[in-house]
C-alpha cells in the first residue's frame, strides 16, 4: 500500500522535488526527518528524486510497509539498516566499484554496494595484489528481521557480515591465492563523495 501511495505521489510526472518526496515518504510510512535523510544520498539529484530512480532503489526493499505493520515488509528502519552503513555506495557497477578499490590503492580494502539484481548485494574488496574481487550475496526480510546470506553463512546485519570477515578469512579468493580477510573500508559521504577510513 505505502509503494502506490509513493508512486502516486509523482502522478505523471518524472521527478518531485526533494522537500515534496520527502513529505509524501513521512506521511505514508511514519518515517522521522533524520530517517528520511539519510536516504537523500542514494536518491537526490539535483534537488529532485526520479521516479526512475526511487523506482530502482525500492526494488530491493518490496513490500515496502509502515513502521507499525507486522509483516514481512520493509519498515523505513530495515532500509535504514543497509543505507546507514559506513561502507554501503549503493548503486554502483563492479566496474566502478573496482576503480573506487585501485584508487584508494589499500590492501583488503573493500565497500558494500547494491548487486545488478534486486534483493542482491555485492562485497567488492581488492587484494594485496591489487585484484579486486566481488562476492554476491542475498539480503531480505524473513520472519520480521533482516537476513545477510554469504558463503553459506547467514548474519542479522551488515555490520556484522563485514565484522565476521575482518576476523575469519572465509571469503575464497582465485585458485592458488587462498583467502581474504577484510582491513579497512571506504566510507561513503553525504552525496556520495567517498574517502578511505583505515582501521
Amino acid at each position: 500500500m505505502q509503494q502506490e501511495m509513493m508512486l502516486k505521489a509523482f502522478e505523471n510526472e518524472k521527478s518531485l522535488p526533494w522537500i515534496s518526496f520527502a513529505q509524501v515518504l513521512s506521511g505514508t510510512t511514519g518515517a522521522r526527518p533524520f530517517q528520511v535523510h539519510s536516504l537523500h544520498p542514494f536518491l537526490k539529484k539535483k534537488d529532485s528524486v526520479s521516479l526512475s530512480d526511487y523506482q530502482k532503489f525500492i526494488q530491493w526493499f518490496t513490500p515496502f510497509v509502515r513502521e507499525d505493520e507486522k509483516t514481512d515488509g520493509y519498515t523505513i528502519e530495515d532500509i535504514l539498516q543497509v543505507v546507514d552503513c559506513p561502507y554501503f555506495f549503493g548503486h554502483m557497477d563492479a566496474a566502478a566499484a573496482m576503480n573506487v578499490l585501485k584508487d584508494c590503492g589499500r590492501a583488503n580494502t573493500f565497500l558494500l554496494r547494491f548487486s545488478s539484481t534486486p534483493k542482491t548485494y555485492s562485497l567488492s574488496a581488492i587484494d594485496i595484489y591489487g585484484v579486486c574481487y566481488h562476492w554476491r550475496f542475498t539480503g531480505e526480510k524473513l520472519e520480521g528481521r533482516m537476513s545477510f546470506d554469504l558463503d553459506g553463512r547467514t548474519y542479522e546485519s551488515l555490520i556484522d557480515l563485514v565484522d565476521c570477515h575482518k576476523k575469519e578469512p572465509l571469503l575464497k579468493t582465485v585458485e592458488g591465492r587462498g583467502r581474504m580477510r577484510l582491513g579497512g573500508h571506504l566510507r561513503t559521504g553525504i552525496g556520495g563523495e567517498s574517502g578511505v577510513a583505515l582501521e
